[in-house]
């Protein structure tokens, strides 16, 4: 997990440094690098405050055991996940 802690901080310093608010994430191998999870669909929302990992049924449990420090957002049929996600990382 320190890893993971380290290149997160590593990520919220570059985006301090270029003045974006979050970043999407949605390559799996950048995916991969940042929080761990080794699935193959699922996207990352990464703010100063918050680290979302949304992704579909089939992942729920991998994601929370390979990401623990990621928020799950699950990705259930239509629903709107990219702005579930948005409102938990905006900043208040």
């Amino acid at each position: 997990m320190f890893i993971v802690e380290n290149r997160l901080q590593r990520l919220r310093q570059q985006l301090d440094e270029t003045g974006l608010d979050a970043i999407l994430v949605s390559q799996p191998e950048n995916r991969f690098y940042l929080s761990g999870f080794s699935g193959s669909a699922g996207y990352l929302l990464i703010s100063q405050e918050h680290a979302l990992i949304a992704t579909d049924f089939r992942y729920f449990e991998q994601s929370e055991r390979q990401s623990p420090n990621f928020h799950l957002v699950k990705m259930l049929g239509s629903k709107n996940w990219l702005g579930e996600a948005l409102s938990i990382a905006s900043p208040r």
